[in-house]
């Protein structure tokens, strides 16, 4: 018995080795395989750098005009929010019109749609509707909470922001303190999300990913339309050469102009 499963066995063996070797053979078979193959892996390279280096420059100048935007609602909205205060020409800590300013300050970001606001006063806390304060990360509110400078400064940090869809997408968190000159200092936070933004690089990636794709096909056509176009007078002259060597003197190759290769088939002739 185990005499006869052994040829078996070494059949088996041998058709797998075979098999596998298929594509090796195929590649050392074929120069123009090897042609196509080498300009799609060149291409490939070139461009997977290219898109690179498109992608992060359009993401870097995305994420920046996005956050100069941030930072200016933010410092308006500040300032609208301090001006007010001002306006009311008292000490206004224990009023109710401060409660009436940060309303309308928060009315006004729901509206535009650009920000929540979340403000901690003398009288109280005000938020947007479903303020997700878990937006605001620590070292942020730490940060707020330790300026002790008179003057208005805006701290900001990146952040993801959870969307009342379930959505989380990269935002912008703005934390500062305003005063409008009365004697308590109040925390404002803002928080700014990017879903717009992040739509629009989604559509560049793809954009991208697609004209990559595109490009890549046509290389791979142009460089297959190339080979062959090459090749050809080749392999008119392997098959000449070889009816010679067999004893077929007749054998002539078709002369079409005065390139290299017709002027190996002349040589050949």
């Amino acid at each position: 018995m185990a005499s006869g499963t052994e040829p078996v066995s070494d059949i088996d063996v041998a058709r797998i080795r075979h098999g596998l070797g298929a594509p090796l053979r195929l590649w050392k078979s074929s120069l123009a395989l090897r042609v196509v193959t080498s300009a799609l892996l060149g291409s490939f390279l070139v461009l997977m750098v290219a898109g690179v280096f498109l992608l992060y420059s359009v993401t870097q100048g995305i994420i920046s005009n996005a956050r100069e935007s941030a930072m200016a609602d933010a410092s308006e909205a500040l300032s609208e929010i301090e001006q007010q205060m001002r306006a009311l020409g008292y000490d206004y800590a224990s009023s109710d019109a401060i409660d009436s300013i940060v309303r309308a300050a928060i009315t006004r970001g729901d509206s535009s749609g650009r920000y929540e606001l979340y403000v901690i006063t003398g009288t109280g806390r005000f938020s947007s509707n479903g303020f997700d304060q878990s937006a605001v990360p620590i070292q942020l509110r730490q940060s707020v909470a330790d300026d002790q400078q008179s003057q208005q400064v805006m701290y900001s940090q990146s952040t993801q922001v959870q969307l009342a869809s379930g959505l989380v997408v990269p935002g912008l968190a703005v934390a500062s303190t305003t005063s409008g000159g009365g004697l308590d200092r109040f925390l404002v936070y803002f928080v700014f999300d990017f879903q717009q933004e992040s739509r629009t690089l989604t559509v560049v990636q793809t954009a991208v990913g697609l004209s990559g794709l595109v490009v890549m096909i046509g290389i791979g056509l142009v460089a297959y339309l190339i080979s062959r176009q090459t090749l050809r007078p080749v392999r008119l002259a392997r098959q000449a050469a070889e009816k010679l060597a067999s004893g077929e003197l007749t054998q002539l190759m078709p002369v079409r102009g005065t390139d290299d290769l017709d002027q190996l088939a002349m040589s050949m002739n």
